[in-house]
């Protein structure tokens, strides 16, 4: 009798772990299909409002972006591909600064002989380079300067700016005197 009461027993128990299985699996799979409907309406609705034009991203058309390359940082001015050449170090407290960068502009659309690359020093990357007073052969301006510069080396520099205006405005004028 006692054997049979622990076969009811265990039969009892092993009946109570299938249903509890059973039920475990049923509420897993309930939230499996809870969590991707949530996920599909979610989806959907996303979908529905968002009629975004999103093509450009797509789009392989080339930008005619222009590279810059008259405008120089101090660390690179004497490590320009010319052989000879003139750095105009700009700074944009000069009174003269819109007068110089018109007459470098001029300069530019003609047929030039010599460079002149610009430097300006409220640039983010020459701020160090801006000090009260200026040591050109260590690259340190404290104003406008114009360099000249031959294989790499400065063999000239000009402080002061209606001096460096009336460089500018020569050389401009022996061009237009050639063409």
């Amino acid at each position: 009798m006692n054997q049979i009461k622990k076969y009811q027993k265990k039969e009892k128990n092993n009946i109570e772990v299938k249903e509890e299985s059973s039920n475990e699996l049923k509420q897993l799979i309930i939230l499996i299909v809870f969590i991707v409907a949530i996920l599909g309406v979610v989806y959907l609705v996303s979908v529905l409002f968002e009629k975004k034009d999103y093509s450009y991203i797509f789009d392989n058309t080339i930008d005619n972006s222009e590279v810059q390359y008259d405008e120089v940082i101090v660390g690179t001015m004497l490590k320009q591909s010319e052989s000879s050449y003139y750095v105009l170090v700009l700074d944009d407290v000069d009174p003269y600064y819109d007068v110089l960068t018109k007459y470098i502009e001029n300069y530019r659309n003609l047929e030039y002989k010599d460079k002149i690359y610009t430097v300006f020093l409220n640039n983010i990357f020459n701020k160090k380079s801006k000090v009260d007073e200026a040591d050109v052969s260590n690259l340190k301006f404290s104003g406008t300067t114009l360099v000249k510069v031959e294989n790499g080396i400065i063999k000239d520099s000009y402080y002061d700016s209606y001096e460096i205006s009336e460089i500018i405005l020569k050389m401009a004028k022996e061009l237009e005197d050639v063409a």
